[in-house]
């Protein structure tokens, strides 16, 4: 698929207002592999903590190249929450075209889950500056969901 600017992007149209990426790492989808198991540690030379992290970086890349954001961070940010030694590590910092800030925490399945959305929720409740989306990974697409106080 071509962008306005002429990017050839490997994105295909499901159905009128929906797409979705061609990447072969997609497979685990039709494999049957948990999500857990997409969660799995990244190669040694990645910069990412999961592979579910690298995945959504490739994504935002391709975001980038489509002229949809400005750029993003990873993990460029740590917020103060309240308690004692208290800290939310933000996965990515996503700037829009309209020079809005997004802070985009990637979660797949694992234990703590309940743990760090609350923290994300706290950092979102005490920053007004920037709008806080959990993204995770569903039937083959990212789904963001805006998270507030």
């Amino acid at each position: 698929m071509k962008t306005g600017f002429g990017i050839d992007l490997p994105i295909e149209e499901t159905s009128p207002g929906r797409a979705r990426i061609q990447r072969s790492d997609r497979e685990h989808c039709r494999s049957g592999k948990s999500a857990a198991a997409v969660e799995d540690k990244p190669s040694a030379e990645s910069p990412y903590r999961s592979k579910l992290e690298a995945r959504y970086a490739g994504y935002l890349d391709l975001l980038k190249q489509a002229g949809e954001i400005i750029g993003y961070q990873y993990e460029p940010i740590r917020f103060l929450l309240p308690g004692k030694r208290n800290t939310y590590k933000a996965d990515f910092l996503v700037q829009r075209l309209d020079r809005s800030i997004e802070i985009h925490e990637v979660k797949g399945y694992h234990k703590n889950l309940r743990d760090s959305v609350t923290k994300c929720k706290t950092a979102a409740g005490l920053n007004w500056w920037g709008k806080f989306i959990k993204v995770t990974w569903e039937d083959g697409r990212w789904i963001q969901t805006e998270v507030s106080a």
